[in-house]
């Protein structure tokens, strides 16, 4: 239940601003969930506040991390919806250059085709089908060729054509 993990959150913000401060690496944590939550909810504007303040306070407490990376993967959905694609673009690759440092495969690959889809949206068909292409390779090097996600990438591929 969304509603109900961000009623649970907001707790946790609240407690964590007067005990933590409203800059601590805590707050910037909670933040993130919450952007996640009114992700969930459909709530996107108030997703990307609460992603842009917790990679604000992420980046002023702490190195660049996964988290981080997922919050501008998210941030940058958010401008893709609003047909902004050249921001999403930016933030959608800054979000693969950290996934690339901190994440697992599985979250490489589907940044690569974050990219790919906001490119497609974008009308950049080739360049969409090159992050396609490189999401496959990452998902079959790490799952197999007969995984799932190899099955998806390439309905994705076929797609722009």
């Amino acid at each position: 239940n969304c509603e109900a993990s961000l009623h649970s959150w907001k707790k946790a913000l609240k407690l964590h601003n007067s005990n933590s401060g409203s800059d601590s690496v805590a707050v910037g944590e909670i933040l993130f969930h919450i952007g996640k939550s009114y992700d969930q909810l459909g709530n996107f504007d108030k997703s990307v506040g609460c992603f842009s303040e917790a990679v604000k306070i992420l980046r002023s407490k702490a190195e660049d991390n996964k988290m981080i990376g997922q919050a501008l993967g998210f941030i940058g959905r958010n401008y893709a919806r609003k047909k902004q694609y050249a921001k999403a673009v930016e933030l959608s690759t800054e979000s693969l250059r950290l996934q690339k440092e901190f994440a697992d495969a599985g979250c490489i690959a589907e940044s690569l085709v974050e990219l790919g889809n906001i490119l497609k949206a974008w009308g950049k068909t080739v360049q969409s089908i090159q992050f396609f292409e490189e999401a496959l390779r990452t998902y079959e090097e790490a799952f197999g060729n007969d995984a799932v996600e190899v099955a998806n990438c390439r309905q994705n591929i076929g797609v722009p054509y």
